[in-house]
């Protein structure tokens, strides 16, 4: 089996076998007590989201993993991209540990494999998760998120194997536009007739100079 991971404060994933969703889920953590500083309180959820991640590779056999890759950007100063690229590199270093393989998508793809744009908003990836897979699949942004995560990698497996794409479903994807017609080419003038026309051209010009 393998999963899928959107990794963040309230992890996301979801279980495979092959191309069957088995189960999925977001772990969580409930927020730190009003005496923990803020700090503590993200190494608690850290913490715990290690734990799940060790959890979830031994109890399903996990043997490759689909995550999403953080966006660095000028908000990079933010708090909570801050935390996404730290989670991100805890959950990664628990796959390294176990010797398990995986792929990285971008945010665009992902949104791509769900709904068929790669500017659609949250609610939108939930929608088109829960029509697909089943509500039970698209509880929260981050599980539905792990889901669309999972049909990227379905996708660049079947291209591996010169298979159509999975997903989006036909019905969202937009017609491919039909390559637009060249005009035919003309057809060059003899020399004979060019050289009446030029000849046309001075007489006209020569009349208006004199008029």
């Amino acid at each position: 089996m393998w999963i899928s991971i959107d990794p963040g404060m309230h992890m996301g994933y979801a279980v495979w076998d092959g191309e069957k969703l088995i189960t999925s889920g977001s772990h969580c953590p409930k927020a730190s007590p009003k005496d923990f500083n803020k700090i503590l309180g993200r190494e608690i959820r850290v913490g715990y989201i290690r734990k799940c991640v060790q959890a979830l590779i031994t109890d399903y056999n996990i043997t490759k993993l689909a995550i999403e890759y953080p966006v660095i950007s000028k908000i990079f100063q933010s708090n909570s991209v801050v935390i996404q690229v730290r989670i991100w590199s805890v959950i990664l270093d628990q796959f390294l540990a176990h010797n398990i393989p995986w792929e990285e998508f971008s945010p665009t793809a992902i949104k791509y494999a769900a709904t068929g744009s790669g500017a659609a908003a949250k609610p939108l990836v939930m929608e088109r998760v829960a029509e697909t897979f089943g509500e039970e699949h698209a509880k929260s942004p981050d599980q539905a998120d792990a889901v669309a995560i999972g049909m990227c990698m379905i996708n660049l497996q079947h291209k591996i194997n010169n298979q159509p794409v999975a997903y989006p479903l036909e019905k969202y994807r937009k017609p491919e536009k039909e390559p637009k017609k060249s005009k035919p080419a003309k057809e060059p003038e003899p020399p004979s007739e060019l050289k009446e026309r030029k000849k046309k051209v001075k007489k006209t010009k020569r009349k208006e100079n004199e008029e």
